[in-house]
């Protein structure tokens, strides 16, 4: 998908406004987060051309200096050798972020990102000439009640891929517990916060042995953003399903 997503960030950068489909495009993308932005749909859908909004958050994120060249710079490292016609993308990628930055690293952050993209918009995160519109939003899985120990069962999730949950505040107080089982084997399972309560787009939910704790400050909803991401690279990648359920936090009792 790398073709595309380049082809539709370039047009969009020298005819700003201009494509007829950005919207249909966008929402190919944003309605199928728990593929990552490189995923190869074999051109079922317009996802590879929406996933253009995956390069609109490198620049916004990591090449605002140099603007839109930073593209060229990825194609120039991801030359295959002679014969070999499977460039890697993701060489010529991780040969120019920020020492210790990589691409899997990259797709974590866009998780938040791109939640706050459409009607969500936050400064810094629509750099369109285009309205934003409600099928611009990335899709979200439903809404958890911890007072009712909401429990969601997903389908298999590919390795930083992202599935979304809403979280409605408990009447009750402004804490709820998190509970993830999902098999851990060469996966870290990272769950992120929607916004962050510093101001910041959002922040890691820590799980010990797959049990978290989600803080509300005051917000009356907020959102998970849930992503496997392999702890050995060379490892196979794997699709992995998963479970999540939202309770109420058990205080101590008074003796």
């Amino acid at each position: 998908s790398m073709y595309e997503m380049s082809a539709n960030f370039v047009q969009e950068k020298l005819s700003p406004g201009q494509n007829q489909f950005f919207h249909s495009e966008l929402e190919a993308f944003q309605s199928r987060p728990e593929l990552p932005p490189l995923w190869y749909d074999d051109y079922d859908s317009l996802f590879m051309y929406g996933s253009a909004l995956y390069l609109s958050f490198l620049e916004t994120r990591y090449f605002s200096a140099e603007g839109p060249r930073f593209l060229a710079r990825i194609w120039a490292g991801a030359r295959s050798p002679v014969g070999d016609a499977h460039p890697s993308w993701i060489d010529g990628l991780n040969g120019i972020l920020p020492s210790g930055t990589t691409y899997a690293d990259t797709v974590i952050e866009f998780a938040r990102w791109r939640y706050f993209v459409g009607r969500n918009v936050r400064p810094g995160h629509w750099p369109f000439s285009y309205e934003p519109e409600a099928t611009d939003e990335v899709t979200v899985l439903g809404t958890a009640r911890p007072e009712l120990e909401s429990e969601f069962r997903v389908a298999a999730t590919p390795h930083i891929g992202t599935r979304y949950l809403r979280v409605a505040r408990p009447s009750l107080g402004e804490t709820a517990r998190v509970v993830l089982e999902a098999e851990t084997r060469n996966t870290e399972w990272i769950i992120q916060a929607l916004p962050g309560l510093d101001g910041s787009d959002g922040e890691p939910v820590h799980l010990r042995k797959g049990i978290g704790r989600l803080e509300f400050a005051g917000l009356s909803e907020r959102i998970l953003a849930i992503t496997p991401r392999r702890i050995q690279e060379d490892q196979p990648e794997e699709a992995l399903p998963f479970t999540i359920r939202l309770e109420l936090e058990e205080f101590p009792r008074p003796h």
